[in-house]
């Protein structure tokens, strides 16, 4: 049976045919054919097949959210591998290329997770997805999959239904609202309560429909005159009488206590013109004036949208008028284009920058994604930069062309150079503010115009950071400094290497941590900086070092993986861990800084680019990470069953440094345990041994036998683990 005699692929291809030309429109119709061969025979979590479930998705992704054809093909084959392993995915690739692949991996990374503390771990469900994500169009498509799954819930299971509508209620619907999806919120919450809170969703229903008629009439009442006037003036347009969503009358009713009665509250009239771009603001005000001139306005409720759009791109000229009965009425004037914006929000101005086949989504998109792969901004602060802020948290201001910027509030004239460009920002040296000479520092006010100044020789400095607001300005900041610091670090690491060699001192792991503990510094990186930049004389660094080495000896036990005792960062596979206890096939790694091992008790910390650090519960930098990122945390537990990978530990040995006692340590280590070093470094010093060894253990209770049988060789004072 083939896939286009099914009514919902004819609808998908006249939508496609339409949107699409040239190789995309072939890309989507083959992945058509490819959705319909693999996906037969299964069902989407709301029960209907598959294969209608993903052109669903399609549709939404390729009507409602204006994507590009990448997407669209990710969309139709996004049930695929979920279903079916691994098994399609060479096919995937070699038809459709790695990028629509990592999109369906990605999709299918967060459709694995389980979601069941959905309720109390909000947050943090809605940084993982981000994060799990990637690419930002699989968020878009999952919330596109999420809204077909909920349409459709009508006579599948209740535990079923429970489990999308808190998914839905405490993830994607807030998802949806952040990135400007206004219609597609409004339907989710709607579908939430129809759900969750079914005997007042049937009772708003109810009363929707027994007043209907009476919502009608007062509606033709209402815009009769105002038809009238708008045909003599000569104006196209159309005029709605819209019924808020039923999750906003539920809302007013159960947490604003508004009654039902208040029903003429319940709606709002839109006046929506057909209006060249150049013409737009005109004729709006025009239509203001006709209105308020048929109904009394209450001038406090008026809303200019139009001359100062919201940061979401929203604009339409809101008022309140009095109308018959003596009842108010909300009156919404807007063009075509504006209602659009409205209605799909940043869906749309992908569409009026140019369509989906254009860059304008694409340089959206990486815009976000850089910030969510940078290490100097949280996931929260991306979330952060995605909401909807009101004009009282932002400012208006003008290049010397005239151009409107829009800013936080707060923002400083470097805020505004970081906007124009970040070279601009990086060589700001100040500017002029309506003609007078100001700092970088100096907050702007709605209204002004702006006018940089630039240096070749300026460059970012430190404490800019504690004035800028704007994400943008800081994440260029801290980039351009990041580099700059790890530049002259590796600077000043040259520089006392030479010197070293030339005090003929070792440059060794022993010797650098030594350096760090003695000279007060956190990380060698630190140290480094310092020397280069002059802050620290290498002087200090010799006299730390030569007291230290005077009347000791060193054992040395070099092994042919770690001649210079580097650590590695060690990589698993996704079966070792338990991640959250509902997502697998997770990107993750053992933190280098405490070396977990199979046993220890264990929590993953959400890197943006490197994908999840795993960290013993007694790790040095626990308590900073919890403290400062608790968002960025997840649960991780070992798998129940033991798998057979090597886990890296470093013990620490002291003891009396008699004859022979370094050969005893490695010969339990390599015959007794027959288990590999990775390096070894023992120092003496006044009749007393301190020394470090690297080995590769199987678990926790595999170490402890190892740090005891260590414990009972003659002279061994202690063994520790280092991290404890």
């Amino acid at each position: 049976m083939s896939p286009y005699t099914n009514i919902n692929t004819k609808a998908f291809i006249a939508l496609i045919e339409e949107k699409y030309g040239g190789d995309s429109l072939t890309l989507i119709k083959k992945a058509i054919d490819v959705a319909y061969k693999l996906s037969e025979g299964y069902k989407s979590g709301a029960g209907e097949s598959a294969f209608d479930h993903a052109l669903a998705v399609a549709t939404i992704t390729s009507r409602d959210l204006n994507l590009d054809a990448d997407s669209v093909t990710a969309a139709l084959l996004h049930n695929i591998l979920p279903e079916q392993g691994t098994a399609p995915e060479k096919e995937i690739r070699e038809t459709f290329g790695t990028d629509i692949l990592n999109l369906i991996k990605g999709l299918q990374k967060i459709i694995e997770m389980d979601t069941k503390t959905v309720s109390v771990n909000a947050e943090s469900f809605r940084n993982l997805v981000i994060s799990l994500a990637g690419d930002l169009r699989v968020v878009l498509i999952k919330i596109a999959d999420q809204l077909d799954i909920m349409r459709k819930l009508d006579n599948v299971s209740p535990t079923v239904v429970r489990k999308f509508s808190l998914e839905t209620k405490y993830l994607y619907a807030p998802l949806a609202h952040r990135l400007g999806l206004y219609n597609i919120n409004s339907e989710l919450n709607t579908l939430v309560i129809k759900y969750l809170e079914a005997k007042a969703y049937q009772e708003i229903q109810q009363q929707l429909e027994a007043t209907k008629d009476i919502r009608d009439t007062y509606i033709d009442d209402f815009i009769r005159p105002l038809k009238k006037v708008l045909d003599m003036e000569g104006f196209k347009y159309k005029i709605k009488g819209r019924t808020k969503s039923v999750y906003s009358i539920w809302n007013k009713i159960y947490n604003k206590g508004v009654d039902f009665d208040e029903v003429y509250d319940l709606f709002a009239i839109r006046v929506i013109l057909n209006s060249p771009p150049e013409k737009e603001k005109a004729h709006c005000w025009q239509v203001y004036s006709l209105i308020t001139g048929e109904y009394p306005p209450n001038t406090e409720r008026l809303r200019d949208w139009i001359s100062v759009p919201k940061s979401s791109g929203y604009e339409s000229l809101h008022t309140t008028v009095l109308g018959p009965g003596n009842h108010w009425i909300e009156v919404q004037i807007r063009t075509e284009r504006m209602d659009e914006v409205a209605e799909k929000g940043l869906a749309a101005h992908w569409k009026y920058k140019g369509g989906a086949e254009t860059g304008a989504m694409e340089q959206w998109l990486t815009d976000i994604r850089n910030i969510l792969e940078s290490d100097t901004l949280s996931i929260v602060d991306v979330l952060d930069s995605l909401q909807t802020e009101t004009v009282e948290d932002e400012v208006f201001v003008f290049t010397p062309a005239g151009d409107l910027k829009r800013l936080r509030k707060g923002s400083t004239l470097l805020d505004f150079a970081y906007n124009i460009h970040s070279e601009v920002g990086d060589h700001c040296v100040g500017g002029t503010i309506n003609g007078k000479k100001v700092g970088i520092r100096q907050k702007l006010r709605s209204g002004d115009r702006i006018n940089v100044e630039t240096s070749k020789n300026q460059r970012p400095k430190q404490d800019w950071l504690n004035f800028v607001v704007s994400p943008r300005a800081r994440l260029k900041i801290r980039t351009t400094l990041n580099e700059e610091i790890t530049r002259e670090a590796e600077n000043g690491k040259e520089i006392i290497k030479r010197k070293l060699k030339n005090w003929k001192l070792d440059f060794s792991n022993e010797n650098i941590n030594l350096m760090v503990k003695e000279l007060g510094y956190k990380y060698g990186k630190d140290l480094y900086y310092d020397i280069a930049t002059g802050k620290l004389d290498p002087l200090k660094v010799k006299a730390v070092l030569t007291k230290t080495e005077e009347g000791s000896h060193t054992h040395d036990i070099a092994t042919p993986e770690a001649a210079a005792f580097e650590e590695s960062e060690q990589s698993f596979s996704g079966d070792t861990l338990v991640i959250e206890e509902h997502v697998s096939n997770v990107i993750y790694s053992m933190a280098k800084c405490c070396n977990p091992v199979y046993g220890d008790k264990v929590f993953g910390f959400i890197t943006i680019n490197k994908g999840i650090k795993i960290h013993r519960n007694t790790c040095p930098n626990a308590r900073d990470m919890k403290t400062r990122y608790p968002y960025r945390l997840v649960k991780a537990t070992w798998h129940k069953e033991e798998r057979t990978n090597a886990f890296m530990a470093t013990l620490m040995i002291s003891g009396s440094d008699e004859m022979g006692i370094v050969n005893k340590i490695t010969q339990i280590i390599t015959t007794e345990f027959q288990m590999q070093m990775s390096g070894v470094k023992f120092n003496s010093s006044s009749g007393v041994f301190k020394g470090e060894v690297q080995v590769y253990v199987r678990n926790t209770g595999h170490l402890e036998m190892l740090m005891e049988n260590i414990r009972k060789i003659k002279g061994v004072l202690q063994v520790t683990r280092m991290g404890n």
